[in-house]
């Protein structure tokens, strides 16, 4: 995601950049709040899929499905892939 503004002359002036993953995303009105984890289930790891500690071994995980889904081109745990 990138945080800009456009100035007068059509240039824009950027102020942060960052990485995101945009599957799972929802818009809300101002005032709104998200009360729950809003992540895709098909890539959490399963300490985060029944809400234990998420540390390296999560990102090892993560790391690992992002690979195989780079080789073979398939979500692994995607159940309607595999129809």
């Amino acid at each position: 995601m990138i945080s800009y503004t456009s100035e007068t002359d059509g240039a824009r002036d950027i102020h942060a950049v960052s990485l995101s993953d945009t599957e799972d995303v929802a818009k809300l009105e101002t005032g709104q709040a998200v009360s729950a984890q809003v992540v895709n289930v098909l890539w959490r790891s399963p300490e985060a899929q029944t809400g234990a500690r998420v540390g390296k071994e999560s990102d090892i995980w993560l790391f690992g499905v992002t690979a195989v889904y780079g080789i073979t081109k398939m979500v692994i745990f995607a159940y309607d892939d595999l129809k």
